[in-house]
Order: structure tokens, then sequence, then C-alpha cells
């Protein structure tokens, strides 16, 4: 079932695994990021926040917010970053999936996603 045939392609990015060089033990590597495309999903903007800063010769820092309705068998953790648009974006909070309570139909899920720049 194609729910948005005119969707956008987002790519979620998921840290692969290093082994830290100080413990030894397995921690999130992002230069080297497990990457899933999602096609059909519908994006559009949540809200937009400019900032000045305090420190002359900075630019006004610049945030902007994504929701991003993704289709059923998709969703994102606090934990991935989104590729969109030449942009990486960070995942806030886990993905909320829709449940119809009379029917069970889940349509898909919806997750907000952040830009800062400054």
């Amino acid at each position: 079932m194609m729910l948005a045939p005119y969707g956008e392609t987002i790519t979620r990015l998921q840290p692969g695994v290093i082994n830290d060089p100080y413990s030894g033990k397995p921690g999130p590597d992002w230069n080297n990021p497990i990457r899933t495309e999602i096609p059909g999903c519908i994006i559009y903007p949540t809200g937009r926040a400019a900032a000045e800063t305090a420190d002359v010769g900075r630019p006004e820092q610049v945030v902007d917010t994504l929701t991003v309705l993704l289709p059923p068998d998709a969703s994102l953790d606090s934990s991935d970053r989104v590729e969109w648009d030449g942009n990486e974006y960070e995942v806030l909070g886990n993905t909320f999936q829709f449940k119809n309570p009379f029917t069970g139909w889940t349509p898909g899920g919806q997750a907000i996603i952040r830009l800062t720049k400054g």
C-alpha cells in the first residue's frame, strides 16, 4: 500500500559499532553509520527559531524543526539521525505510531527532527 506516492525519501542513520580504545568496550561509531533509506515520507515544517549569540562576529543560531510522517513499516529512534535534502538532522524522541481504536488500522508514524545552524 503506497500512502504517499510523491513522498520524500529520507535516510535513517544509526551509529555503527567500534571498540573504545581505552576501555575495549563497544561504543557508537558515527564515522561509519548504518544507512537505511525510507521512501514515501511526508515532511512539513513544525517551527523555526532564531537566537542571537552573545559572541561578537558569530552569526545567529537558527533551529529548523520538521515533522516527518513515516510509512507503517518504518520508525525512528531518539538515538538516530536523519539525512534529508543535503542536511543531517537529529531525531527528537521516538516515533509515535498511530492506530485507529475502532479498526486497528495503522497508517504510519510521526517523528520530529531538528537542524541547528550557527
